[in-house]
Parts: C-alpha cells; sequence; structure tokens
C-alpha cells in the first residue's frame, strides 16, 4: 500500500485532499449540530383551542441559533459587520390532542446545550395544514402570542395562510412563564364569502 503511494504521487496528493476536506466537513458539521439537552429544566406549555375536528393538523416546530460572534462572523460573512447567528437544530413537534377541539404541547427552553457555539433556543413555529398534506411551510412566533387567526380555504400544497398577533400574552421567554395559550379559530375568506352571497 505504502509502495503504491510512494510510486504514484498525484493520486496521494488527491486523496490527502480528499481527507482533510471530509475532516473539516465532519467537524462543521458537527459545530453546526446543537446537542440536546439529556436533562431539560426549563419548561413551557403551550395550550388552547385547534380547529381538529375540521380535517386540520397543528404542527410546530422550534430551532436553536448561535450566540457566539466567531459563529455569526462565518455565518453572516460578507452580509454585516456583526455578522449573522448560525440556525440549527429545527425539530417538528405534533401537540397531544386533548379533545376534537383542544391541544397541548411542552417545549424546553433549554432543549441543546450551548456547546461551543453558545446554542439558544431561537423561537417556536407552527403550521396549520389539511390532514395528511406534505406542507413543510412554518410560520414563526413572536414572544407574546394569544390567537392566531386562519382562513378556512387551504393553499394548493395543503396549508392554511394565517395571521396572529405578538402583542398578547405572557412572555414566553421570562423563566416565570410556564404556561401560555394560543387559540386557532378559522375566518372565511373572500372567495368563500363572495360564493356565498
Amino acid at each position: 500500500m505504502f509502495k503504491f503511494l510512494r510510486r504514484h504521487p498525484v493520486i496521494t496528493a488527491l486523496c490527502g485532499i480528499y481527507l482533510i476536506f471530509k475532516l473539516i466537513g465532519l467537524v462543521w458539521g458537527w459545530i453546526l449540530t446543537p446537542t440536546i439537552n439529556p436533562h431539560p429544566q426549563d419548561p413551557i406549555t403551550i395550550s388552547g383551542t385547534f380547529p381538529f375536528d375540521k380535517g386540520l393538523d397543528l404542527v410546530f416546530d422550534h430551532d436553536a441559533r448561535s450566540t457566539a460572534p466567531w459563529m455569526a462572523q462565518i455565518c453572516g460573512w460578507g452580509l454585516r459587520d456583526a455578522g449573522v447567528p448560525c440556525q440549527g437544530g429545527h425539530q417538528e413537534v405534533r401537540p397531544k390532542k386533548v379533545d376534537p377541539t383542544h391541544y397541548e404541547v411542552t417545549f424546553f427552553r433549554d432543549h441543546y446545550l450551548p456547546g461551543i457555539a453558545g446554542w439558544q433556543h431561537s423561537g417556536f413555529g407552527y403550521r396549520v395544514q389539511v390532514a395528511g398534506s406534505q406542507s413543510r411551510l412554518m410560520v414563526g412566533l413572536g414572544t407574546r402570542f394569544k390567537e392566531v387567526k386562519c382562513l378556512s380555504s387551504p393553499n394548493p400544497s395543503g396549508h392554511l395562510t394565517c395571521i396572529h398577533a405578538d402583542d398578547a400574552g405572557p412572555n414566553v421567554w421570562d423563566k416565570a412563564t410556564r404556561n401560555a395559550e394560543l387559540n386557532f379559530t378559522l375566518t372565511p375568506d373572500d372567495t368563500q364569502t363572495k360564493k356565498g352571497h
């Protein structure tokens, strides 16, 4: 094996370069992948109404963002002086269906360990979709919320267009907040209203 490598320096160089890039890729992938905290201690439960009885599904998600300045410089290189936090750790969560019109879901704000990138929970998102659809669109929630209104006609991909208010309810990032209410309601869209007249 070593004799072969000595006799073929070009092949040896190419193999070496490949291994170096492979190693860099593995290390970078490790840095960009937040580690899940095996013992989270900071829960928040979100619950409220949702029209499961109308053939709809609710999906939540949560992500992590880096807080280390050097990570922001790498992920936001060339975009602005302060950089841009790296994103990672995306996870979708289906809430518990309490009954045909109510749900409950619990998240942990310390779901990710900080690691060398300083990972922190970066927020919650949701998707309202027709049951069984393959939509991937998520809508981010702010720090305060109480109600989401969705048009009752789905988009071609199966998700519903929704609007939420970010100025009501408790601050979900406050450690003292253990419960938050988020109610989903359906409202007719213009098309349905016109058909009704």
